[in-house]
């Protein structure tokens, strides 16, 4: 497969996009205390990919799962 930084920009963006709604304090406080932990921890992650990783392959290889309470709409 070949992935570039720029797919990984865009997916990047769609994912914190999906979860912004989540950080709004009304809804983060309903949150489990580990629903907390996994959805800062996730996005956290996805802001610090390009300077964890040099290469656009191994980033992708480590991308993050989306948090499993997160419903997506189809």
């Amino acid at each position: 497969m070949n992935i570039s930084w720029n797919d990984i920009k865009s997916q990047r963006e769609h994912d914190l996009l999906i979860t912004d709604i989540y950080c709004l304090y009304d809804r983060f406080t309903q949150l489990t205390t580990a629903e907390q932990t996994e959805l800062s921890n996730f996005r956290k992650t996805l802001r610090d990919l390009p300077q964890t990783y040099d290469d656009a392959k191994e980033a992708w290889s480590n991308y993050p799962p989306m948090p499993s309470f997160v419903k997506l709409l189809e």
